[in-house]
């Protein structure tokens, strides 16, 4: 029998038990693979992978912002369905399009949750461009973890696609909070 779960601000979300058990597996997978943030970011995803409209990626990358194939983006398999691209040690830079966070994306059997998004319009579309080159389901949601711009400010590249954006309830206060960037 299905459960839900009710969010503050989301209308209720069905989740199938297979569903939260294969989520479980990819946790304990992340948690042997000593990937800690990705173990409850998993059980995190399980709740939200829903089915939605198929998505492409962006058709044009943004100026400036090399291509996969001048430069290609690192995803690293790290379980079933399961990828992260690890950021680079440095700070925010026009020659590293802020792709300094760690992120990564669920593979659900309908969907697929992205988790943070990168830190520029560039290291999104990269990382969008890069996750279709692995699957054409269409992603559900897009999960911002915390108000850190190397982790949402790529979510340009997935605004317009009939993505959730899921974050945190006081997540729009702390961004303001934070002004422009």
């Amino acid at each position: 029998m299905p459960h839900s779960l009710s969010m503050p601000r989301t209308k209720t979300v069905p989740r199938a038990k297979l569903m939260l058990q294969s989520f479980t597996a990819v946790a304990r997978t992340a948690r042997q693979k000593a990937y800690p943030c990705l173990t409850s970011l998993a059980m995190l995803a399980a709740l939200f992978v829903a089915p939605s409209p198929l998505t492409a990626a962006p058709a044009d990358f943004p100026a400036n912002c090399p291509t996969l194939q001048e430069k290609p983006f690192r995803l690293q398999k790290i379980g079933d369905g399961v990828y992260v691209r690890k950021g680079l040690h440095e700070i925010f830079t026009p020659q590293n399009h802020a792709a300094i966070a760690n992120i990564g994306f669920i593979i659900g059997e309908t969907s697929i949750a992205v988790i943070d998004s990168g830190g520029s319009f560039c290291d999104g579309t990269r990382f969008h461009a890069a996750l279709r080159e692995i699957s054409n389901l269409p992603i559900s949601h897009v999960i911002n973890t915390h108000v850190h711009p190397d982790h949402l400010l790529g979510n340009q590249a997935f605004k317009n696609q009939g993505v959730a954006f899921v974050g945190h309830h006081n997540l729009k206060r702390a961004l303001a909070d934070k002004g422009e960037i």
